[in-house]
């Protein structure tokens, strides 16, 4: 069995510290966590029969994930509700003008739609990648997953906003 000698183990440290960081595929991360949650991570670990590190990558990555579609899923409820909350006021104010008619009464006049401009509280815009399907929030149009788009950031929580290339506001400049 041969041992690596002095010279070999000098070419290892040799090499440039960006080289050895590139073959590092995982990274570290240190937390501070209360003695409680400790010791039912290492109960939970060892009655899985795994590391506990394994187990934490495994809590993390399955909780960012949850949180992700959880997120994905209020967004297409809130955008159903909207969507289903407007028709039925507009088949209210109908029946509404219906009934006044009936009276004889002038039909009330109906409020004006307000059109919100979906770009009002963006800043700016980080061209991404897209992992889910989104629509562009100014024409509409369907944007699939691994499409191009840009997400609109803003300083306010809410719904994220996704817009086309097309639709970027064009530089004054």
């Amino acid at each position: 069995m041969n041992s690596p000698s002095a010279n070999d183990e000098a070419e290892v440290d040799q090499k440039p510290d960006d080289e050895r960081t590139k073959e590092r595929k995982e990274r570290v991360i240190h937390a501070r966590i209360p003695p409680g949650l400790e010791e039912d991570l290492k109960k939970l670990a060892d009655a899985l029969r795994m590391p506990v590190s394994n187990l934490i990558r495994n809590i993390l990555h399955d909780t960012v994930s949850a949180v992700d579609r959880v997120g994905q899923t209020v967004e297409e409820l809130v955008d159903g509700v909207s969507g289903h909350v407007g028709k039925e006021a507009g088949d209210l104010r109908r029946k509404w003008a219906r009934y006044e008619a009936q009276r004889g009464r002038p039909a009330p006049e109906a409020p004006r739609p307000t059109t919100k401009d979906p770009l009002a509280a963006v800043f700016g815009f980080q061209p991404i990648v897209l992992n889910v399907a989104a629509k562009c929030a100014v024409c509409g149009k369907e944007l699939a997953r691994g499409a191009r788009a840009n997400l609109g950031l803003t300083d306010r929580p809410g719904r994220r906003v996704f817009v086309c290339d097309a639709c970027v506001p064009a530089s004054n400049e």
